[in-house]
């Protein structure tokens, strides 16, 4: 079991957003994610878990141990989505980079941007999604 039993099993892999992604949505329009720019893997974020607990979960660690020199190729991102259409695309910027001082090279930016594109692109093929205006 994972860290709410039968409701979160930890973390799970994202390849395109689908109805999992978007029941988060139900109360929050926005949908978070964290991208292994290492295995080039983007996982879902649990809205009552955060980008920080998701990393130690993956990383089978204890929160406190979570820092830059063993989790600096897991980026944070947000998409925010209207109407299952994308209004804002973030990266960098959870708490994780922010309180918990976890810093990024330019180059797993750059990778953790490229693959949520992706994963987007993706999803809009899939019709899982729709093309904003």
């Amino acid at each position: 079991m994972g860290f709410f039993g039968t409701l979160f099993d930890g973390p799970r892999e994202v390849r395109y957003i689908d109805e999992i992604e978007l029941l988060d949505l139900l109360e929050n329009r926005v949908l978070e994610l964290v991208v292994d720019t290492n295995n080039k893997k983007i996982y879902h974020v649990h809205p009552s878990v955060g980008h920080l607990q998701t990393v130690a979960d993956i990383l089978k660690i204890p929160k406190k141990d979570v820092s830059t020199s063993n989790a600096g190729y897991f980026v944070s991102a947000f998409i925010e989505l209207m109407d299952r259409k994308v209004t804002k695309v973030q990266v960098g910027t959870s708490s994780l980079e922010l309180s918990h001082k976890v810093e990024h090279t330019s180059i797993q930016i750059a990778i953790a941007q490229k693959l949520i594109s992706d994963l987007i692109d993706l999803s809009l093929k899939l019709h899982s999604i729709k093309k904003a205006a």
